[in-house]
């Protein structure tokens, strides 16, 4: 409206991409209720778009799509739509909804003392919940979506995970990601004292600040390419503890993290999250958790399964745990409370001198 008022005023509605999918497949304007109450547009406890906020915003209502659960059948594709995409037959599609709260369910992660972990370019740390859990306090300021079932998927996400893997790999090892890990294990845990914080592209959950600044703290002639390597993994796992560390506030103590995304395909970090979360690391057979997490919520709306949990029962396998190891949780112990003293300091130096944190 600001910025280009001609091409707001031409705005219809207001849809996600895979939103826009299911106009373009079926003619309707729905969204799920996953992705709405990720809008701060909606109102979560009431289950509809907030009509406070909206005029607060000055946004029409009737821009924006109607609400359903993730779990409905919008409809089903036929005729040329079918014809174009190599379908032969009616095929009901599914609502769906954002790929992190799927995940949850690609894990299996639907009761309380278990959590989801994802490392893809950004991080991701997530529970499910049957009560709305909000941070009134402030100090990190985590989401609270809806799920499914009356679930509620609560957690915090930082900005640069794979993301600062990519980085160092580009400026280091020409590219080559696999060389993080492999210098890295050369490293003994905590990296001779040497502490990365994440912050390349600002930062999410917990400082919420877009011009924090990434740092490495404790750098000396002593230190080699394979502290650094293991500097950069342990950074980013510490960032995601300061989530957890804040999170377990409000929820039931975290006794087991099941991870996705591209990260679970490290070992050594896998290992490291485990001695830094001091919980069993588990991974599971399916790459994609995402993906699955859609399939079975597709699978449960058509009847298949009557419920989730006996969906993810039949379709979540675990095949592999890392357990924390007791002399690294003591070393990371030391250094997570001063990466936190660290970042704590440097939080006020990285706000510009007319910004202020709300």
């Amino acid at each position: 409206r600001r910025n280009y008022p001609e091409m707001f005023n031409r705005v219809h509605k207001v849809l996600s991409i895979k939103d826009y999918i299911l106009y373009k497949l079926l003619g309707v304007y729905v969204t799920d209720n996953i992705l709405a109450s990720a809008t701060a547009l909606f109102n979560i406890s009431r289950n509809q778009w907030d009509h406070e906020i909206l005029e607060a915003v000055d946004l029409d209502f009737e821009k924006l799509p109607e609400v359903i659960e993730a779990e409905s059948i919008v409809g089903y594709i036929k005729g040329r739509s079918a014809e174009e995409i190599g379908l032969s037959k009616e095929v009901p599609i599914i609502c769906g909804g954002g790929d992190g709260m799927l995940q949850n369910i690609g894990l299996g992660v639907l009761k309380e003392g278990v959590a989801a972990l994802n490392i893809g370019t950004s991080g991701a740390i997530r529970v499910s919940s049957n009560r709305i859990i909000l941070d009134k306090s402030r100090s990190a300021r985590f989401f609270c979506h809806s799920l499914a079932e009356g679930l509620w998927c609560i957690g915090g996400a930082i900005n640069s995970a794979g993301l600062s893997f990519e980085w160092f790999a580009e400026n280091f090892f020409n590219g080559d990601l696999n060389r993080i890990e492999f210098e890295a294990s050369k490293a003994k845990p905590g990296a001779n004292g040497l502490i990365f914080l994440p912050y390349l592209l600002g930062e999410r959950a917990p400082l919420w600040c877009s011009t924090a600044k990434a740092v490495f703290y404790g750098l000396t002639l002593k230190h080699r390419l394979s502290d650094v390597s293991r500097a950069v993994l342990e950074g980013v796992v510490f960032a995601l503890n300061h989530i957890k560390s804040i999170l377990e506030k409000y929820v039931p103590p975290i006794k087991e993290i099941r991870v996705g995304g591209g990260g679970a395909k490290m070992n050594l970090l896998n290992q490291i999250q485990a001695d830094v979360f001091q919980t069993p690391i588990f991974l599971t057979s399916t790459e994609e958790s995402s993906a699955l997490g859609a399939a079975i919520l597709a699978a449960k709306a058509l009847g298949y399964y009557s419920s989730l949990s006996d969906a993810c029962n039949s379709a979540v396998k675990l095949t592999r745990v890392f357990n924390p190891i007791l002399e690294n949780t003591t070393e990371y112990s030391k250094l997570f409370e001063k990466y936190c003293t660290i970042s704590n300091h440097l939080y006020k130096h990285f706000f510009k001198p007319c910004e202020r944190r709300l």
